[in-house]
């Protein structure tokens, strides 16, 4: 069967924490909805996508982004 298997999630349009927020906490939260979709939407591995700086200022960080979504048996996708 064809279909989407792997869906890479950018928008850092929609990753912006308000300024002077914990980043971290924005971080675990990101990755906890994502693990929520994927909880919904078995057939396709959604993967977070780290985004630079310039874009947004949640799941900036390659490593911590990794490490949380290794922590939710996500997929990754570093670029």
């Amino acid at each position: 069967e064809h279909g989407i298997e792997v869906m890479v999630v950018g928008s850092g349009g929609a990753r912006r924490a308000p300024d002077g927020r914990n980043l971290k906490a924005y971080d675990r939260l990101f990755v906890a909805v994502i693990a929520a979709i994927q909880a919904e939407v078995p057939n396709v591995r959604l993967a977070p996508e780290p985004l630079n700086r310039k874009e947004c200022n949640v799941g900036t960080d390659l490593a911590r982004l990794a490490q949380l979504t290794l922590q939710a048996d996500l997929a990754y996708c570093a670029d």
